[in-house]
């Protein structure tokens, strides 16, 4: 053997080295890239899952009633069950309830029913999200 062909061996061990490591470095290129676009996959999928809440609502309190009157009214309503003559019903409801009359007491009732199911929508909504 001589020296040329020691040279021409050496030359070849060298290219495939520098092949081998040239393939590894593309195959780890190749990897991160996957990694990242993967990453960003998962972030985008979070970020259209990330809704935010909905404003939960506000109760509408246009009637001014206080503690002890709307306290008076539910045990009213508690202890009055449903009669086929409505008018009748909310008459003495009202009697339990000083100072407001049956009309008054119907409207709050129908005030805080309406403001119930606002907030039971809300807490559905918000479930959903």
């Amino acid at each position: 053997m001589g020296k040329a062909q020691e040279k021409r061996e050496a030359a070849e061990k060298a290219a495939a080295k520098k092949a081998e490591k040239d393939a590894k470095k593309a195959a780890l290129k190749e990897a991160r890239a996957a990694k990242k676009a993967l990453k960003a996959q998962v972030k985008e999928a979070v970020e259209a899952q990330k809704k935010p809440l909905p404003p939960k609502p506000e109760e509408s309190n246009e009637h001014k009633w206080n503690d002890a009157s709307q306290t008076a009214l539910d045990d009213a309503l508690r202890a009055h069950a449903p009669l086929p003559n409505q008018v009748e019903r909310w008459r003495l409801i009202s009697r339990d309830v000083p100072s407001y009359s049956s009309r008054a007491c119907a409207l709050r009732f129908l005030e805080v029913r309406k403001n119930i199911k606002k907030l039971k929508d809300w807490e559905a909504e918000c479930r959903a999200v």
